[in-house]
């Protein structure tokens, strides 16, 4: 059913919860698997402000090819930077995913009010399937 796989951690509970189950489906259904953390725009205006989200997002990468691999998975990592949303559905349309796996987690209306929620504007923007796992 599932031949790409996409899973976007930003090494939160809910991530890992997200992680665990696109480890799983890949497993299950044969596909490849790409794991994605994006490093927000806002916080790369410079080096040193970027800094502590890249290694970050390097030790999340890291930790999910651990993970992968105690199940036998191979999984191509990737680290970029942007909005979050926007390039989560950018690489999953270049990688052609079948399926994007993303942690749900409920931001507070004033937040979703002035920024979006990530999760939210991928399931509605997406051109593949969406699956949003919960905690």
């Amino acid at each position: 059913m599932y031949e790409r796989i996409l899973v976007a951690t930003d090494d939160s509970p809910e991530a890992d919860v997200a992680v665990d189950q696109a480890i799983g489906l890949a497993e299950a259904e044969g596909a490849s698997l790409h794991a994605l953390f994006v490093v927000d725009r806002r916080f790369d205006r410079t080096e040193a402000m970027s800094e502590p989200f890249v290694q970050a997002g390097d030790t999340a990468l890291r930790e999910v090819e651990v993970r992968a691999a105690e199940r036998g998975i191979d999984v191509t990592t990737t680290l970029e930077r942007g909005d979050p949303a926007e390039t989560i559905l950018t690489y999953a349309e270049s990688m052609d995913a079948d399926l994007i796996v993303l942690g749900g987690k409920r931001p507070s209306t004033a937040k979703r009010f002035f920024i979006g929620d990530v999760t939210e504007r991928v399931a509605r923007h997406a051109s593949t399937s969406v699956l949003i796992v919960r905690e």
